[in-house]
């Protein structure tokens, strides 16, 4: 008999504020969509796998008429299907992704961003992937490479040195780890990055802004950390950035670059 699945980590805490963190511009966001679009066929459905508030499923229901979200969140699916209010709203599915509520060879091209490094059992979320995707479709592995942030940083680092940031309990590491297993477990070859200039995006970040979303703990990292020590670590994070920048009142702010990269992987 098969061991029961440890319970998921839920973002429910932070579905409201939860695209502070993870700002996408909406061009982008249709620019990514219309390219996962032409991948697959129109009566071929598209899964977003643990879609989240929505920021790729939203983009997508505009460019293709079938897709579904599954998240583990309640909560998080609640806020897609506000943001969503009043346009064409995608089919959504509250599940754990290990175990997904779908038939074989359901999907032509399915979606995971930032997910696989929440959960323990990732070979598992990528066997059931690998399952609902039908032959010939395409396994979409997405993560926005970022540029260094002085105040975010900071408090990571600092928290990580302290010994208060738990590890990640998934995989990281697309290229070391998830494409080597997908080759190895799958015979999965056929493999192609891609990243347009269109997917490259840069914005001014208030100092205070990021302050405030450090402080009331916005980011899954610090959920496990002590009030005391967090209150410690946010104090030595505002010394710093007063250090770098001065007052810190609303004008100051940082540029952050950002660039959205797919991992095409084809199931042949």
């Amino acid at each position: 008999m098969s061991s029961p699945l440890s319970e998921p980590l839920s973002f429910d805490r932070v579905a409201a504020q939860y695209e502070r963190t993870r700002p996408l511009p909406g061009e982008v966001a249709d620019e990514v969509a219309r390219y996962i679009a032409s991948l697959v066929e129109p009566n071929e459905w598209i899964l977003d796998a643990g879609c989240g508030t929505g920021r790729f499923t939203r983009a997508l229901i505009k460019h293709h008429p079938q897709v579904t979200g599954a998240d583990v969140s309640p909560e998080m699916l609640a806020e897609l299907r506000r943001l969503q209010s009043g346009f064409p709203q995608p089919v959504l599915v509250t599940t754990d992704l290990r175990a997904l509520p779908f038939p074989d060879a359901q999907f032509g091209a399915i979606l995971a961003v930032h997910v696989l490094h929440l959960i323990a059992d990732w070979k598992k979320v990528i066997a059931e992937i690998w399952r609902v995707l039908a032959p010939g479709g395409v396994f979409l592995l997405g993560y926005e490479d970022r540029s260094k942030s002085q105040v975010r940083d900071f408090y990571m680092t600092e928290g990580q040195r302290r010994g208060l940031l738990p590890r990640h309990p998934g995989v990281r590491n697309t290229h070391a780890d998830v494409l080597p297993f997908l080759e190895s477990e799958y015979g999965a070859t056929d493999v192609e990055t891609v990243s347009p200039p269109a997917w490259e995006w840069t914005r001014m970040v208030s100092i205070a802004a990021m302050l405030s979303d450090l402080d009331s703990r916005l980011y899954s990292s610090q959920w496990q950390i002590p009030e005391t020590a967090h209150i410690e670590v946010m104090a030595a994070t505002r010394a710093n950035a007063e250090q770098v920048f001065g007052a810190l009142d609303s004008t100051e702010h940082e540029t952050q670059e950002t660039r959205f990269v797919l991992h095409v992987v084809r199931k042949s």
